[in-house]
């Protein structure tokens, strides 16, 4: 894989000269785990694959971080009491290793490797001894070794040596921002931070470096600001773990946390335009009256209280309104024949020509005719419903 623009700097010539050692306890321990299988040695070589880890995320190569956090991952299963290491075991184990030690060799020999290939042909090997070690890696995922188990304070050395390399490292890029890609630096030092904070359980340190790293996301163009707010919280974690005996090793700054927060929209001013044509049309912002402020507003409103009462009151109407209409009959309505007429609306020649006198029958036979067959349709007799007065009716006066 092509090297990343700031892979030759100082912490690569640094990675260049401790990975070879590491990859050498890595074997000799799994190599010797059938005979002598105890926690030290078991964290000696988890160590070392986590040195490898955090060494291939300052240098930006991303797949040998990959593999080395799986192989962190596969060997702290080895701490579980109920796990027998046998030679199929052993075999597996040191295959796995051979995914990691292969392409890391080619990087530091050659300048390169190829990562999708590398990635590519160690998933089936990974993945066959992560199914073996299932029950082993969950039964282990909480462990910590005591400092009695290793015969040391674990907690106290991380801090006192791999901490205290990082922030000095991180003071010497400070020192000369314009030799290093500052951002890239502090993020990788800060994911080495959080894989120790993740071994140790501090939670506090953790987030630190977690606030680190979204404060880079949110505010890039302050990676200088963000580095040494970041290097005083990382030493105040520090400091707390050494003297205090922190169980969480301490915690972001407020300044930190701002840098991490989204930024929020600006409040921009109207133009004179816009404010202008919103004065013509509600008016000054105080109406016209200067007394008027948002106190007299509030007080002018209902309170919460107000609007619940009101909402769970009956509203009923006034009493005259609930009486149903009369009826009068069952059929349609008949006016009283003492009703005057309604007024009788014009027919449609007269709304059209205006007339005022209806058409007579000369009139209408005055009209030219047009040869139309006569209707020979015969006439149905006339339907009497009990409403509709028979023709042998009296006419009413």
């Amino acid at each position: 894989m092509p090297n990343p623009p700031h892979i030759r700097d100082q912490a690569y010539q640094f990675f260049l000269e401790e990975a070879p050692e590491l990859l050498q306890t890595i074997e000799a321990g799994l190599l010797a785990l059938r005979s002598q299988r105890d926690i030290a040695e078991i964290h000696q070589i988890m160590r070392a694959a986590h040195s490898l880890k955090g060494g291939a995320a300052s240098v930006g190569l991303e797949p040998i971080k990959a593999l080395a956090h799986r192989l962190e991952a596969l060997f702290k299963a080895l701490y579980s009491e109920t796990l027998v290491v046998d030679g199929e075991l052993e075999n597996q184990l040191l295959q796995a290793f051979d995914c990691l030690r292969l392409p890391l060799t080619q990087q530091l020999t050659q300048g390169s490797f190829d990562g999708d290939q590398a990635l590519a042909l160690a998933e089936p090997v990974l993945h066959n001894l992560e199914q073996r070690l299932a029950s082993a890696m969950a039964e282990t995922e909480n462990f910590i070794p005591s400092s009695s188990d290793l015969g040391f304070d674990m907690a106290t050395s991380i801090f006192e040596i791999d901490v205290q390399q990082g922030l000095d490292h991180l003071a010497g890029v400070l020192a000369q921002p314009q030799a290093h890609e500052v951002a890239g630096e502090l993020r990788a030092q800060a994911e080495i931070f959080m894989g120790f904070a993740e071994l140790l359980d501090l939670s506090g340190f953790a987030q630190i470096a977690e606030t680190t790293l979204q404060a880079l996301t949110t505010n890039p163009e302050q990676a200088i600001e963000i580095t040494r707010l970041a290097i005083a919280d990382f030493s105040q974690g520090r400091a707390a773990v050494l003297a205090a005996k922190s169980t969480t090793g301490g915690a972001p700054s407020a300044a930190l946390q701002a840098l991490a927060a989204p930024a929020s929209l600006p409040q921009l001013p109207l133009e004179p335009v816009a404010e202008q044509a919103l004065t013509a049309v509600f008016g000054d912002p105080d109406f016209g009256d200067p007394d008027l402020d948002s106190t007299t507003w509030d007080a002018d409103l209902p309170t919460a209280a107000d609007a619940l009462t009101w909402l769970t009151q009956a509203q009923l109407p006034p009493e005259g309104d609930l009486a149903p209409p009369e009826i009068n009959s069952v059929g349609p309505s008949i006016p009283a024949i003492s009703s005057p007429a309604p007024p009788k609306s014009p027919s449609s020649l007269e709304s059209i020509f205006g007339s005022k006198h209806p058409v007579t029958a000369a009139d209408a036979a005055a009209l030219p005719t047009a040869d139309i067959p006569p209707d020979t349709t015969p006439t149905p007799p006339p339907i009497h419903s009990p409403f509709t007065p028979s023709p042998t009716s009296p006419t009413p006066p």
